[in-house]
């Protein structure tokens, strides 16, 4: 998973042109044996022409490396992209730093990746974490995708990295079986 920090910046990049190598908000995590993994990270930011999202890559049959923690073999079986509720962004863009961004904070409706999965996208179900039923004890988000490990896709394809350019059309939605 990856994910830009609470001021709409990815480590590696800035205004994507490759300034470093840190790699904040970016993780690699194995499953468990019912295939659940866990990840512990902040709310996304945002950037200008994109809605929140966390971009996810689901590798099947390779392993970690023990010497430098690298995963090695397999393959890429999804590329996706995870969205949450605009009332729990709304609340969140109120709080710091969110609340220091300047310009409009683009919703899902008027995201080119969301609306070409016309509803069919991941949405994280977020919970609160703290009895007072308030934001300042931190939220707890679950997804659950299901994944064709049979499947295969190209690493390289990233649904909605970058907008079609002016006059481009974006690619099609991917068929489902």
């Amino acid at each position: 998973v990856w994910h830009c920090d609470s001021l709409g910046d990815y480590s590696h990049f800035s205004q994507n042109v490759r300034q470093d190598t840190s790699t904040f908000l970016r993780g690699i995590q194995l499953s468990n044996r019912q295939g659940e993994a866990i990840f512990d990270t902040i709310y996304p930011g945002w950037y200008p022409g994109r809605a929140i999202h966390v971009h996810v890559k689901v590798h099947v049959g390779g392993s970690i490396t023990n010497s430098s923690g690298t995963y090695m073999g397999g393959h890429v079986s999804h590329i996706g992209q995870l969205y949450f509720n605009e009332t729990l962004t709304d609340q969140i863009s109120q709080l710091a730093p969110y609340n220091t961004r300047r310009g409009e904070r683009l919703r899902l409706t008027n995201d080119f990746t969301y609306t070409r999965l016309n509803g069919s996208a991941a949405m994280v179900n977020v919970q609160l974490k703290n009895q007072a039923n308030n934001l300042s004890g931190g939220i707890i988000g679950h997804v659950t995708l299901g994944v064709d490990s049979k499947q295969t896709v190209q690493a390289e394809m990233d649904f909605g990295m970058r907008p079609p350019r002016p006059g481009q059309r974006p690619p099609p939605r991917p068929t489902r079986p």
